[in-house]
């Protein structure tokens, strides 16, 4: 529930803005496609390097890596070179990938075996649901995921379509261990487990043999060698090497596997034995595809994992001022939108979030891009006190307008790009813009500024921020936190009582209409009633539904013997047919003469 209200004021909800709100609610399709899983690049679950390499692995043994080294020593250094290398890899249809998604060369031959052996309806879910899961990866390739993103609620607020590939490795998973399981069930014959063995194991050889065929030729980033032949020939030669040897890797996993489970059906293989030998395999597989990524050198100490980033001679500057409720916009990290670091030392500005609040964003994208010497004063109403540049200079913000501030008079506009556009010309220490439909909150305000009216931040938590301000008539305070709707759990006390809302102002903040008073204490807090009531109901849930299992289970007991489980039963060989014993003829009775009687 609070996440759901959450959602409706971020990128994923609908916009203020007329343009964006003719949309829609939920990503835009090109953003919501940008990682879309290639049909053809499916092939990577079977064979890893189908696609290519992704950018995480290293090719320090690879032509194209040689080749930069060879040519460019002057102008790249070896690890500039591998990161070249690494980028270059990849021929799949997304813009670029850490490394491939593989769910397995043994999982997907067992995973075929088990839709020939596993009887009933759990079959048929598994094997449609891993299907389905794996064609919602193919986002814009699939005409299937235009309509369920018109049409099926929620689908349109996923950033990345190709993570459903997590929910069919699971269904993958599942229906291989089943198929493993109903190859010990002595119910099933011997002859029809040799059978699904046999088209299980063609069908995956098939299918790795043609990962071979389709493999693409050119990769997103091709571009970048096209006056280069030499080192674009290194490059085609090194993918089609990574591809052929993970076919014939996938290749020796499933005969292996293969070989042991046709021992297991002669009955020259204990079941116990056999299945752990090919669990054993199977993480074998695994495991040689995980270090490709996450390979020993990248591994670290428990000491430098944790230990806290290094603090600069621009943070130790900054901290200096005794202040302690200001934010800093740090460029030299990362842009706006990619930076955590900072926050480790100051409030900061910067930072990623995959669900970033809409309005935030939006006036990110018009005014903190670029040209952001022309709008310190966006900054400045958001408390950017300080901005370090990207060579690390301290840069003091003459804009900045502190927590909370009065405003000298107020400007109402009809529309939010209306109050968007205003804020181009806005001198936000001075006046606010709100918009029409907050203006009956603003009703008979007639400002009179007065130079001895304070405010100030006097404790700040997310969820509880406590200001103190004296005002000898009534006035307009805006504060320098982003705009959150009142009804969604932020409430305002006045000397501890009840207080009219906040309202929206300069398009993202909040403001307040606060009467005139001495000494007085303006109390927010964040309380949801989605969150406390929600936690009641989902409580309430879960013991009924604990209830009801645990009922059930016991009436269900009471009405059926508990039987014996499946166990792993060993497939005996056939014995060889004995020979027929030889039958003594039978003598033949001579029949009795006539007009006499047998003794």
């Amino acid at each position: 529930w609070p996440t759901y209200e959450y959602g409706q004021e971020t990128i994923r909800g609908k916009s203020e803005l007329s343009q964006k709100a003719s949309k829609g609610d939920g990503l835009d399709k090109d953003y919501l496609f940008g990682w879309s899983y290639g049909v053809g690049e499916s092939m990577t679950l079977l064979v890893p390097h189908a696609a290519g390499g992704g950018a995480n692995e290293s090719y320090k043994d690879t032509e194209l890596y040689k080749t930069f080294v060879r040519k460019y020593s002057q102008q790249l250094s070896p690890q500039q070179a591998l990161q070249q290398t690494s980028g270059l890899m990849y021929m799949g249809e997304q813009p670029f990938v850490g490394t491939a998604i593989y769910f397995g060369a043994i999982v997907c031959f067992l995973f075929l075996l088990g839709a020939f052996l596993v009887p009933g309806n759990v079959k048929w879910w598994l094997l449609g649901g891993g299907l389905f899961m794996v064609s919602l990866a193919w986002g814009k390739h699939f005409f299937l995921n235009d309509i369920l993103y018109d049409t099926l609620p929620m689908f349109n607020k996923f950033r990345a379509v190709s993570m459903a590939l997590g929910m069919g490795q699971l269904c993958f998973a599942a229906l291989a261990a089943m198929g493993l399981q109903k190859l010990c069930d002595p119910d099933i014959a011997t002859d029809r487990k040799k059978r699904a063995l046999g088209i299980a194991t063609g069908a995956t050889a098939f299918l790795a043999l043609l990962a071979f065929v389709l493999a693409p030729d050119a990769g997103p980033n091709d571009s970048m060698l096209a006056q280069t032949p030499d080192l674009l020939s290194a490059l085609q030669k090194d993918r089609a090497a990574l591809v052929r040897g993970d076919v014939f890797r996938t290749l020796g996993f499933v005969l292996a596997a293969a070989g042991l489970i046709w021992l297991y059906l002669q009955g020259r293989l204990k079941a116990g034995i056999m299945v752990a030998s090919v669990a054993v395999l199977s993480l074998a597989d695994h495991w040689m595809i995980c270090a490709r990524t996450i390979s020993s050198d990248k591994y670290e100490n428990k000491r430098s994992s944790i230990a806290p980033p290094q603090e600069q001679a621009f943070d130790t500057q900054i901290k200096k001022d005794p202040d302690p409720h200001y934010r800093v916009l740090d460029l030299s990290r990362g842009g706006i939108a990619a930076n955590a670091t900072t926050s480790y030392f100051h409030k900061s500005l910067s930072g990623y979030h995959a669900a970033k609040l809409q309005r935030f964003q939006e006036v990110v994208d018009s005014f903190l891009g670029q040209d952001l010497g022309r709008n310190l004063h966006i900054v400045g109403m958001l408390n950017g006190k300080y901005i370090v540049g990207q060579k690390g200079e301290v840069l003091p913000n003459p804009d900045a307008c502190g927590n909370a501030w009065f405003v000298k008079h107020f400007d109402v506009v009809p529309t939010a790009e209306a109050e968007m556009n205003a804020l181009h010309r806005l001198n936000p220490k001075d006046s606010a813009v709100v918009q029409q439909s907050f203006a009956a909150s603003l009703q008979g305000l007639v400002i009179q500024p007065d130079s001895s009216n304070t405010i100030r931040l006097s404790k700040y938590h997310p969820d509880k921020m406590e200001y103190e301000y004296s005002a000898k008539t009534e006035q307009l305070a805006v504060f320098s936190e982003i705009y959150y709707p009142a009804e969604k759990g932020w409430k305002c006390y006045l000397n501890g009582q009840p207080a009219p809302d906040f309202i929206k102002a300069n398009y993202l903040l909040r403001a307040m209409r606060l009467p005139a008073g001495q000494n007085m204490k303006l109390e927010m807090r964040f309380e949801p009633r989605s969150f406390y009531l929600g936690e009641k109901i989902s409580m309430a849930a879960s013991l009924l539904a604990l209830l009801l299992f645990f009922g059930g289970w016991f009436l269900w007991f009471r009405r059926h013997s508990l039987s014996d489980p499946n166990r792993l039963a060993d497939n005996e060989p056939a014995a060889p047919a004995k020979p027929a014993r030889p039958v003594a003829p039978v003598k033949p009775v001579a029949p009795a003469k006539p007009g006499k009687k047998g003794k």
